[in-house]
């Protein structure tokens, strides 16, 4: 699995990236899609495009994993 970590490639201005250019920047590379998001309401917000929801929790489980072991600093093959 190839993890591609957007908030590496830091912009010059502040360092942030939107929501909006974060998604953007994905657009046409993806073959499936998790969104998790806190809405500007507060709300969170949960949206994909996996009908198969083990196949989905399993794909939610290995990013945590990633998460908790540091391994989304790069963009290594995993």
């Amino acid at each position: 699995m190839k993890i591609v970590d957007f908030t590496k490639h830091k912009k010059e201005k502040d360092g942030v990236f939107t929501p909006d250019e974060i998604l953007d920047g994905a657009k046409g590379d993806l073959e499936n899609v998790i969104i998790i998001g806190e809405g500007n309401d507060g709300d969170m917000f949960f949206s994909s495009n996996m009908v198969d929801k083990g196949r989905l929790l399993l794909l939610v489980e290995e990013f945590k994993l990633y998460l908790m072991l540091g391994k989304m600093d790069n963009e290594d093959d995993y």
